[in-house]
């Protein structure tokens, strides 16, 4: 039986929007999923049924459903288009940055991998992803610590979607401050969060705090 990844088939759900076929000669490789058969009935979650699911009531297999699933180099179709990036050089004011963050006790760490993903935020730590650009190195670092100042506490906003849109907003506005060109990369990463003007506004006293907050730290002192 062959297995995929959720995140190999996401990355389908894009290669179908942008119009990728999935080839014929691969579609029908399948996974396997029980379907699953007991003496209990669908009811409220009362404590007594919380009891009787989980409980080690015998069930049986009464057969198999197909679920159909590929993997990304089993697609037709032009190459999808690289994810936009910030650029430029942010010179000195990325050791400024990480001042700024170490001062406030969040550690920093350069790792090789991190699932995809170009930075992380937990709390007291971020990890950056090694061999960044100096551009994405500072833009990514600014998210990041917009997280670490953002969504830590209890007034964080209850939406993935609304606290990213924080996050690469005040991105946005300290990377075009230190003269970094960062447009696309904000837009694209803002689209793939439902950001919209409506939600902008509804977060921008959060961002323009946070910005502010980032952006005092980089400010040369004599």
């Amino acid at each position: 039986m062959q297995v995929f990844t959720p995140i190999e088939v996401a990355k389908h759900a894009a290669n179908k929007y942008l119009g990728v076929l999935v080839a014929a000669k691969y579609a029908r490789i399948l996974n396997e999923f029980p379907r699953m058969s007991a003496d209990i009935h669908e009811k409220k979650l009362t404590t007594r049924a919380l009891e009787e699911l989980t409980s080690d009531e015998t069930r049986t297999v009464l057969g198999f459903r197909a679920a159909y699933v590929f993997d990304v180099e089993q697609t037709d179709g032009e190459p999808l288009p690289a994810p936009s990036e910030a650029s430029g050089d942010p010179g000195a004011a990325t050791e400024m940055l990480k001042a700024s963050v170490l001062a406030r006790g969040i550690a920093i760490d350069s790792v090789d991998d991190l699932d995809g993903a170009l930075g992380t935020s937990s709390g007291g730590h971020i990890r950056l992803l090694r061999g960044l650009s100096p551009a994405m190195e500072f833009t990514t670092l600014v998210h990041e610590y917009a997280h670490e100042l953002l969504h830590h506490a209890d007034d964080r906003p209850a939406s993935r979607d609304s606290r990213e849109l924080e996050a690469e907003a005040v991105a946005f506005v300290v990377g075009t401050a230190v003269g970094l060109d960062v447009s696309d990369a904000a837009r694209d990463y803002i689209h793939l969060y439902r950001g919209d003007r409506e939600a902008l506004a509804a977060s921008l006293n959060r961002i323009q705090r946070a910005a502010s907050a980032i952006l005092v730290t980089l400010t040369p002192t004599n």
